[in-house]
């Protein structure tokens, strides 16, 4: 029972973990990795308690649960899998339609063989055809779009498990490419744009159609959400960045930036309706690793200061300050443009503000 309770109490603080930005800083924490290890020793010796493990006093609910959990917390070490499967195939947990973090447990297990193998690809291939079925009636009922949610983040996970075969990836595009209007209506009051962007990375899903619908959505989030997270924008923008997208006209590939790009070119963005997101969207793209097309994007932004800066509030402006400062230090080559106006919105907010103090102190 002390046992028992051990393991809730460590798994509550470990889930609140996951579910919160903390995960970010933490994962990399000691004391996360202690707390880990720890649960793991636990889990594995209460396990191994008894001769048969489905009498280990754990539910086979729990065990799912963990299985999800240590999956978002990237803490699946092959011995760790190696010990859930085992569990796990003593239970009626191992099914043919294995999801999420039982799928990822499994797929991991280093004593994978084929009768295994195959119960991941079953497992896979009915998560594309039920994806495929969501996605085609999500036209005829919107209400549907509730369920994608654990939808998107298994698809997420079958694309590290298993290469979709041509027939299924043409026609998991092409369903997808058929509710994407849907998709257009609902994003701006869900959270399934950073699942959906994840999922078609890890599915290796190239189409054009899907990439254009995907950035359009983003903009539109932009110009209408005032409480979109930097932590969100900046999801989304590293997702872009390494999502290949075949171009048909040109044949070549190119990652999902320099779509977005192009409609900021086209002018399908307005710079001015919120200058809190367009900031944001500067200081995620300042931090990607440097690229030319990162580079441009920056540039892009940073032609449009005046519009930017009119209305912009002054903690933004601070955070627009140091992007630039960033930006300027690992690329000191390049020129910031309108620099004038810049300067201009900082004496105004030194005026006003800070009464003349210097902001840089």
């Amino acid at each position: 029972m002390k046992n028992e309770l051990n393991l809730n109490l460590l798994f509550s603080g470990l889930k609140y973990i996951s579910k919160t930005n903390l995960i970010k800083s933490a994962l990399n924490s000691p004391n996360l990795t202690k707390c880990v290890n720890e649960f793991k020793v636990k889990l594995i010796n209460q396990l191994d308690s008894t001769g048969k493990l489905g009498d280990s006093g754990i539910s086979d609910e729990f065990l799912t649960n963990i299985a999800n959990l240590f999956y978002d917390l990237k803490a699946c070490d092959p011995n760790f899998c190696y010990h859930l499967s085992k569990s796990f195939e003593q239970r009626s947990i191992i099914t043919s339609q294995l999801q999420s973090g039982v799928l990822w447990i499994y797929y991991n297990n280093p004593l994978i063989n084929r009768r295994r193998r195959k119960i991941v690809n079953s497992s896979c291939k009915i998560a594309i055809n039920r994806a495929i079925h969501e996605f085609l009636n999500l036209k005829e009922n919107v209400t549907n779009i509730a369920k994608f949610d654990k939808i998107l983040n298994n698809l997420k996970v079958v694309g590290y498990c298993y290469k979709l075969p041509v027939s299924s990836k043409a026609r998991l595009t092409q369903s997808i490419i058929e509710s994407s209007e849907v998709f257009k209506l609902c994003f701006e009051c869900s959270q399934l744009l950073i699942p959906m962007l994840k999922a078609l990375n890890s599915l290796k899903l190239d189409s054009e159609k899907i990439a254009l619908s995907m950035c359009k959505i983003f903009l539109k989030h932009l110009e209408q959400n005032d409480l979109i997270s930097l932590n969100e924008v900046s999801n989304v923008v590293k997702l872009m960045n390494n999502w290949a997208i075949y171009i048909v006209d040109g044949a070549k590939y190119v990652n999902c930036l320099t779509i977005l790009k192009q409609l900021f070119e086209n002018g399908d963005y307005d710079y001015g309706i919120n200058t809190g997101s367009t900031i944001k969207l500067f200081v995620a793209l300042v931090r990607l690793p440097k690229s030319e097309i990162a580079r441009e994007f920056c540039k892009l932004i940073l032609n449009k200061i005046g519009e930017i800066t009119e209305f912009c509030s002054n903690s933004d402006l601070t955070q627009l300050i140091n992007a630039i400062s960033h930006y300027k230090k690992s690329d000191p080559s390049s020129d910031i443009p309108h620099l004038a106006l810049l300067l201009d919105s900082i004496e105004t907010y030194k005026k006003y503000e800070h009464k003349g103090k210097n902001i840089y102190n």
